[in-house]
């Protein structure tokens, strides 16, 4: 049986990625990356890469990456 993806996820991901692209991932709301990386930690997907994410240690280039890396993985766990 194939489950249906979750489509406030997905939702969140493609607002996220859209910000991403125009604005950079500096101009994405400390709440909505936050929700994105507690729903990875849920399906237990990519730690270190939702830490780099939601982190602000990491160059932009880095977290950037982190958000791909993370959005993968969790479009891959709703499948």
């Amino acid at each position: 049986m194939i489950l249906p993806l979750d489509t406030d996820v997905l939702s969140d991901l493609d607002r996220a990625g859209a910000i991403i692209d125009r604005d950079g991932i500096a101009a994405v709301p400390e709440h909505l990356l936050l929700a994105i990386a507690d729903d990875a930690k849920q399906l237990g997907v990519r730690p270190v890469a939702t830490s780099v994410l939601v982190g602000h240690d990491d160059p932009a280039v880095a977290r950037e990456r982190a958000f791909s890396k993370v959005a993968c993985s969790i479009v891959g766990a709703l499948r």
